[in-house]
């Protein structure tokens, strides 16, 4: 939803970035695969950069940079 508004106003999104553990390589958020969001990205025409983290057997509700 954000990125539609983002693009709906004009604005250029150069690349998507989201983090997730080194264990199981799913999105903190939704724990989503990452090749469901590297498929998302293709789709959009948007690089998708992943932000790997040491999660010491946690699942973490969210990180920020």
């Amino acid at each position: 939803m954000a990125l539609d508004k983002l693009l709906r106003v004009g604005i250029e999104v150069s690349c998507l970035v989201t983090t997730m553990p080194d264990s199981d390589h799913r999105s903190y958020g939704q724990g989503e695969r990452r090749e469901l969001i590297e498929k998302q990205g293709e789709a959009l025409r948007i690089p998708v950069h992943f932000v790997f983290t040491s999660d010491n057997g946690r699942r973490l509700p969210f990180l920020c940079l």
